[in-house]
């Protein structure tokens, strides 16, 4: 439907009717007042010139209806059983500036919390960075302390099962190691129990019995009751994992005769045979 047209006259009297309404509001804005029935919005004079402006309003003493709330302020009643209700420009515009007034607050307020979640988002992000970097270097230290703990620890396979007779295993593989290895042990030596933490610093002048075992096992074949003994230093999951990196490194230097040594404690050292470098690439 086309808007009707708007003369001055008539914007005069919407403005006359917009200080009226407001002059009434602020009198159901007292609880004190007594309500403004329809016949008296009827004949406020500068309502009442709203009626001739029918193309634009429908009669007001019979849709408009003020009543006053003590909980809330004025509000506008329609009666049940109306299609609608036509305002005046001046409260139309007065509402329509209220309702953005609002939204405007409101969209700033999720503006704001919007800002300050993503601040928060990038402050977590930055210490979970920081605790990965931390948990990183940590599991690294934790994996050294493991590796140096076992230093003092061997890893003895294809032991036959069921021949400790009942024997204590420490007391076995002791008696063992004697007899796989006489010109290592003329006795059974003493041995502490596996994966033990680290445990006292050996006496002064006491040899490194793992040392002697890995060097002896390298150079001899260990058998036991005929069957071959394979002796490998005690390293842990991940140390194991990352020295089966080197597979190919060492298939290269076995094809040249080269001998070499994976070491832990990581230190260089560089054995050549015939003082031949061979190009690692």
């Amino acid at each position: 439907m086309l808007a009707p047209q708007i003369s001055t006259n008539d914007i005069a009297d919407m403005q006359a009717a917009d200080s009226s309404i407001q002059t009434i509001r602020h009198h159901l804005s007292d609880p004190s007042n007594h309500p403004i029935t329809p016949a008296q919005l009827t004949n406020a004079p500068s309502l009442k010139r709203l009626h001739n402006l029918k193309p634009m309003l429908r009669v007001m003493d019979d849709i408009l209806w003020y009543v006053p709330d003590d909980n809330a302020a004025p509000r506008l009643v329609v009666p049940q059983g109306q299609r609608g209700v036509c305002f005046d420009e001046c409260t139309r515009r007065s509402m329509c500036g209220t309702s953005w007034h609002k939204s405007h607050i409101q969209l700033t307020s999720t503006e704001v919390i919007v800002g300050e979640n993503f601040e928060w988002l990038v402050a977590a992000e930055s210490t979970i960075n920081s605790l990965k970097s931390q948990n990183s270097l940590l599991m690294e230290r934790l994996d050294d302390l493991e590796n140096r703990s076992r230093c003092s620890n061997l890893r003895i396979l294809n032991v036959p099962e069921g021949n400790e007779s009942g024997k204590d295993p420490t007391v076995f593989v002791s008696e063992m190691l004697a007899e796989v290895m006489p010109e290592v042990f003329t006795s059974p030596p003493p041995l502490e129990r596996a994966h033990r933490s680290l445990g006292p610093k050996p006496a002064a002048g006491n040899p490194t019995r793992v040392r002697d075992v890995l060097r002896w096992a390298r150079q001899h074949e260990v058998k036991f009751k005929g069957v071959t003994l394979w002796v490998y230093p005690d390293l842990s999951n991940a140390l194991a994992k990352k020295c089966a990196a080197f597979n190919p490194v060492k298939q290269a230097l076995y094809k040249e005769g080269i001998r070499f040594r994976l070491l832990y404690p990581f230190y260089e050292k560089q054995v050549l045979a015939q003082k031949e470098k061979l190009p690692l690439q």
